[in-house]
């Protein structure tokens, strides 16, 4: 296994990612940003709540925010890919860039993308990634060529119970949390709570929680903080509860992420 994972210096410092797996599954979790990549070799299976698709190699896979999705291997043989995370925020941007001016959150329905131009466009910038042009270029034929409009709804939609879960979760985010707590704090069964969570979510809510505390983490690590800072600053009990589930949704562990970091600034 090989993650090499690095952030280019514009654009808010665009997080990019080369991995090469052999047998690697990572579990159910979502992205709170577009995820754009690229296959180089190998198959790699993406799961989705309706939806198996199988990404192959010279392919583009588009994974939206805050869809629910995991990844496995397909075979015995080891596949890489490159990916970028575009922020819903830079993602806007660059549709204005455009001339597409709307009120509502673009969309991807199609998970893969068969298209060499687009293959080659996506390949050229992590080539050369600090050619800030390469992915303008990149990005606008992507949006001119096959977003969708999606109402904004879909990010924030989540209604009653589930709706005040999440919110409990995000203004909690350090605290140690159970699922009995949620469920006294309001005032129902600890199952029925899972059930409707995840039937909105796609998740449990503690792998709600943990997902935003891995996000967070990340953010700091970039920030250079210490590690034993970031792990009780995100809600870690310590550095090896820390450790295990960055690792555990990542791939690799925090120090391995910074030190990637640092060598590609």
């Amino acid at each position: 296994m090989q993650i090499n994972t690095s952030k280019l210096a514009a654009y808010d410092g665009i997080e990019l990612k080369e991995a090469t797996f052999r047998k690697q599954s990572f579990p159910v979790h979502f992205h709170d940003s577009y995820s754009i990549g690229i296959i180089e070799k190998g198959i790699e299976q993406v799961s989705f709540e309706r939806k198996n698709i199988l990404a192959h190699a010279n392919a583009v896979i588009i994974i939206n925010p805050y869809e629910v999705h995991s990844n496995t291997y397909f075979d015995n043989d080891s596949w890489k890919y490159r990916i970028i995370y575009v922020s819903i925020e830079l993602m806007h941007y660059f549709q204005n860039l455009i001339g597409l001016h709307t009120n509502k959150t673009i969309w991807f329905p199609q998970y893969l993308i068969d298209d060499p131009h687009l293959y080659q466009l996506l390949l050229r910038f992590h080539l050369q990634s600090n050619n800030v042009s390469s992915l303008e270029t990149a990005l606008t034929y992507l949006i001119s060529t096959y977003a969708k409009e999606r109402p904004e709804s879909f990010l924030t939609g989540y209604t009653g119970l589930v709706n005040d879960a999440v919110g409990y979760l995000h203004n909690h985010l350090t605290e140690k949390i159970t699922i009995e707590d949620i469920a006294t704090l309001y005032k129902t069964d600890k199952y029925k709570l899972i059930r409707a969570f995840k039937k909105q979510t796609g998740l449990t809510p503690i792998s709600y929680l943990l997902l935003h505390r891995i996000n967070k983490s990340k953010t700091l690590i970039a920030q250079d903080m210490p590690m034993t800072d970031i792990a009780l600053e995100t809600g870690f009990y310590d550095q090896s509860h820390f450790n295990h589930y960055f690792r555990k949704y990542i791939g690799i562990t925090p120090l391995a992420y910074r030190k990637g970091l640092s060598s590609n600034q």
